[in-house]
């Protein structure tokens, strides 16, 4: 999710190509933003928390998807 919103033609065509389509079709509006709402204020202490408790899953999740640009969950 994290990378279609930073390079969302640069996904689509990742996509493309894993299901073997054309890589040439890219539909109109792609890089506009919908239903965009404002992000919301997470106490700091939850937070922390949060990040702890799912440490030890995000480090399984980069061996196994290398291709994730995790930096993009922080």
């Amino acid at each position: 999710y994290e990378q279609c919103n930073v390079a969302p033609a640069k996904e689509l065509v990742r996509l493309y190509e894993f299901l073997g389509l054309d890589t040439s079709f890219s539909p109109p509006g792609l890089d506009r933003r919908v239903n965009s709402s404002a992000k919301l204020d997470i106490d700091t202490t939850l937070l922390s928390s949060a990040q702890s408790l799912y440490d030890g899953d995000r480090k399984k999740l980069e061996q196994v998807l290398p291709d994730v640009d995790f930096s993009l969950w922080d």
